[in-house]
């Protein structure tokens, strides 16, 4: 009788192993998937193929194209795009949401500071006062 428990032991071991290795291949799949999609639809919104694309996780990648870099992001009700830029004073990266190309050429042209160098600086304005 013991026999028979080893064997359902080593089944149910088994089972569980292959189980655990197709999630992951299935897991790799929808995370390829999306980086293909984002891909995609960062070329029908800018215009242009990003050179990398880096595969996150299944809702997630990051794209750089033209030395930028950007986060996609599936939102339900699409993938979203953020460009990511570094804080003039700290140089800490910021990410600001790029809806159109026209967004992406005024986020470039200002000069962004974090949150954080914010409130810094109005903590410096109020002790001056």
């Amino acid at each position: 009788m013991s026999e028979e428990r080893e064997g359902l032991k080593e089944k149910a071991l088994s089972a569980y192993k292959t189980f655990l290795e197709e999630q992951e291949e299935w897991e790799k799949r929808l995370v390829q998937k999306f980086a293909e999609e984002a891909k995609e639809a960062f070329k029908r919104k800018f215009g242009e193929t990003p050179e990398e694309v880096i595969p996150v996780s299944w809702d997630e990648c990051l794209l750089v194209c033209d030395g930028l870099k950007f986060r996609a992001k599936e939102k339900g009700t699409g993938i979203e795009f953020f460009v990511i830029v570094k804080c003039k004073k700290c140089h800490h990266s910021i990410e600001r949401g790029v809806l159109t190309l026209v967004r992406l050429g005024e986020i470039l042209s200002k000069p962004y500071i974090c949150v954080e160098c914010r409130l810094a600086e109005s903590k410096e304005r109020r002790a001056r006062r």
